[in-house]
């Protein structure tokens, strides 16, 4: 049996040390130095829904938490002192990205965790109605977005031989869902790029791998839901008939990035309520 306490402590016991670090912030005395012993995670999307709850739970074993999103979060403001910063970053455009890792590499010197969790989704639409544009803007956030993050955060973790990365995909990635011809395929390309990037790095010391949430209780599904009979409809397909909660989600991240799952690399692992075993998608 796992002693739960392993996992409050899971990023000190896993992660290598490095030279001493500052704060991201420029107030400089309202975040403590940061001690050598601290692992740095970056998360994006981290304002709201599962990335703020994956921010929180990082943040709970002690990890010094960068969040990138398009806003900032009040409760992430006040909890500044405790080790976590904000930034200001739109995955979709390559200069903010490199420049967000820059500014963690630099004042922090290192990058030891990155949650992709950056997404957007669009209502299912008729393909034959659906515009290019919005197609763009999905795969551009969900694809393109993942991709420039782990490609700056693998720079500097396959240099150092360590690192762990977890991709936020969807079932929509793993089952056909008519109407999702956008968000679908996206996290379908996700959880392809973490097997690709699993296999390519793992020699580097680097472990990639990502879950595959399906309805939670979040903002992106009541943009989804228009109503409660929708979500109904929505919940048959769904063994557990509910929704889950970010920070389900947030648990399953957070084992990924501990030493007990130190030999789990390239995995995409459902987090649905038994609907992807059910596989329906009617």
């Amino acid at each position: 049996m796992i002693d739960e306490s392993t996992f409050t402590d899971s990023l000190f016991m896993y992660l290598p040390t490095g030279e001493p670090r500052v704060p991201l912030d420029e107030a400089a005395d309202e975040a403590p130095v940061a001690e050598s012993d601290r692992p740095v995670a970056v998360v994006t999307g981290g304002a709201s829904g599962i990335g703020r709850a994956c921010a929180q739970a990082l943040q709970a074993t002690g990890a010094i938490v960068v969040v990138a999103d398009l806003r900032a979060d009040a409760d992430h403001a006040a909890a500044r002192g405790s080790g976590l910063v904000q930034v200001v970053c739109d995955v979709r455009r390559e200069e903010d990205v490199v420049a967000l890792f820059d500014r963690v590499r630099v004042d922090f010197g290192r990058v030891d965790v990155l949650v992709n969790s950056a997404g957007v989704i669009e209502r299912a639409t008729r393909t034959i109605e659906q515009k290019v544009g919005d197609w763009d803007r999905v795969m551009s956030v969900n694809a393109r977005g993942t991709f420039l993050c782990c490609r700056e955060a693998g720079r500097t973790m396959v240099a150092r031989r360590s690192g762990v990365i977890v991709n936020i995909s969807s079932v929509a990635g793993i089952l056909a869902i008519p109407g999702s011809n956008a968000y679908g395929p996206s996290k379908a390309a996700v959880a392809l790029m973490t097997r690709n990037l699993a296999c390519e790095w793992a020699r580097f010391g680097v472990r990639v791998n990502a879950v595959a949430p399906g309805y939670v209780d979040a903002p992106m599904a009541h943009e989804l839901f228009q109503d409660e009979t929708m979500m109904r409809k929505a919940l048959e397909r769904v063994p557990q008939a509910r929704l889950g909660t970010a920070q389900e989600i947030a648990a399953v991240v957070s084992f990924l990035c501990s030493p007990v799952a130190g030999y789990v690399t390239g995995a995409v692992v459902p987090v649905n309520g038994g609907w992807s075993a059910l596989g329906s998608a009617s």
